[in-house]
């Protein structure tokens, strides 16, 4: 049953500002009245774990995350809301906390937009297949499950017809763990949740953990399979090609994307680096780069053919201790643009990347290097310039701002005047 919304609970009020920064730049978020432009690095967190799994960017210039957060009275599944500036707008749990055992909840591991501003998050309350409606203003719209016990939806997307594809993988058991699966389906469903058609993939056809679906031109689909694999299917969800590879292929994240001649791209690791893997539309490898860091999560193609690729790395003053986040810039050959790192004392990953198109990138995750009183992990969100650009930080030294986010959004607008 979906837990009642929570407009500002302790997970909204602990939330901490690390950084404003607003300047006048040729690319970013411009503020029509002041003329500036504005990159930003969050954080937030409550009294449990918070983290975030998912993200998608909104038509308002906003974006929510999904995840799994340990802040409300129960704990599970939660979204959250951003404005351009990193101001909250709204936030929301949903559900129990399955893998530390207290219920049979979930997490969000995928998000899209509906057709009237608001989201559908993948979701595996409950043990079950689940599907979350949220409208625009966080209140609570439509709930779905699907499928029988036992499997989790893994990553979710938009069709061309308004509707909705999204993966799942069946779990072992009550107490799943995200890497453990064995078995997927793919489901088609219309804008208000209803099935349309629904394929299911036994073992060993399929036999990790499925996600990162997208449509592709022709409408057909194409997912990752962990640890190795792409599928590409059919519009009803026949399998035509599968392309293996002996690299590490992340099921989270957007490890794949779709890029202009038809073909695809892959965020992977490989040899222990962030690598990108360039596929023709029929599957076959085109070349392989690899770059700074140590993991490959997701990649996102670019209006001028060259692609931009998240990942972890070991950088820094803290480079024997933690990952730090990774984004690196390459052409349309994968050659690097630019590389940027951004983290702390502790560790820091994220499995999301958003393109915010002319004015920038959105990055979500989580970290450990701002929570000084305890271990907690909280939500880690960085806005950045078409170049990279964000204002460098010492992590270990962030102001850490005890007010609510309204009054911290107010802070930060006065920095700007």
């Amino acid at each position: 049953m979906l837990s009642s919304y929570r407009r500002i609970r302790p997970f909204l009020d602990s939330c901490m500002l690390i950084i404003g920064v607003m300047w006048a730049a040729s690319c970013g978020c411009q503020d029509s009245t002041s003329g500036h432009y504005h990159y930003w690095i969050r954080t937030c967190g409550g009294n449990g774990d918070d983290l975030v799994y998912a993200i998608t960017a909104l038509t308002d210039g906003s974006c929510v995350m999904t995840g799994q957060s340990g802040s409300y009275d129960r704990a599970g599944t939660f979204a959250l809301k951003i404005d351009r500036f990193g101001v909250i707008a709204w936030d929301g749990s949903f559900g129990s906390l399955a893998w530390l055992g207290r219920g049979q909840g979930g997490a969000g591991y995928g998000v899209v937009e509906d057709n009237h501003g608001g989201v559908v998050i993948a979701t595996s309350a409950d043990a079950t297949a689940t599907l979350l409606n949220i409208d625009s203003l966080g209140r609570c719209g439509w709930e779905h499950k699907y499928g029988p016990d036992l499997y989790a939806a893994t990553s979710i997307a938009k069709t061309k017809d308004d509707g909705y594809i999204f993966t799942g993988s069946r779990i072992y058991s009550y107490s799943w763990h995200p890497g453990l699966a064995e078995g997927a389906f793919l489901t088609k469903i219309d804008a208000d949740g209803n099935v349309i058609w629904s394929r299911s993939y036994e073992s060993p056809v399929i036999s990790g953990r499925v996600g990162g679906i997208i449509q592709t031109p022709d409408s057909g689909f194409v997912f990752a399979v962990e640890p190795g694999k792409i599928i590409k299917t059919d519009p009803t969800g026949q399998i035509e090609w599968k392309s293996y590879s002996y690299d590490e292929i992340s099921s989270k994240g957007h490890p794949i994307s779709c890029t202009k001649d038809g073909g695809y791209v892959v965020a992977l690791t490989a040899n222990g680096r962030l690598a990108i893997l360039r596929l023709d539309r029929d599957g076959k490898r085109i070349w392989q780069r690899e770059y700074t860091g140590t993991r490959g999560i997701s990649v996102i193609s670019q209006n001028d053919g060259g692609y931009l690729a998240l990942g972890q790395g070991r950088y820094g003053l803290y480079a024997d201790k933690d990952d730090d986040v990774v984004l690196v810039r390459a052409d349309s050959l994968g050659e690097v643009v630019w590389e940027r790192c951004f983290g702390g004392s502790d560790y820091e990953v994220a499995f999301c990347l958003v393109d915010l198109h002319e004015s920038g990138y959105l990055v979500a995750g989580n970290t450990r290097s701002y929570d000084y009183d305890s271990l907690q992990t909280q939500v880690l969100a960085v806005r950045v310039g078409l170049d990279g650009d964000t204002e460098e930080v010492n992590w270990k030294s962030g102001v850490k701002d005890e007010k609510s986010p309204q009054r911290a959004a107010l802070r930060h607008m006065e920095l700007d005047e």
